[in-house]
């Protein structure tokens, strides 16, 4: 298994949480999350300034685009 893999699966199988008006004064709110299934929390925390950072795959990006 390679470092990008292991890395990976940390990512899925890891998950964090901050109070969300702590996140709202944040200067940098990063947000990870990928796939037409998480299209509707992703727009939830943009939305609600929750995260002002997305990262994403080119899929996901583009359904948000056209939301």
């Amino acid at each position: 298994m390679d470092c990008g893999t292991r890395y990976s699966q940390f990512i899925r199988e890891t998950k964090t949480a901050a109070e969300l008006e702590r996140l709202r004064s944040l200067r940098c709110s990063i947000g990870m999350a990928a796939s037409r299934e998480k299209v509707p929390a992703i727009l939830g925390a943009l939305r609600g300034r929750y995260i002002n950072v997305l990262i994403t795959d080119e899929e996901t990006a583009k359904i948000l685009l056209n939301e």
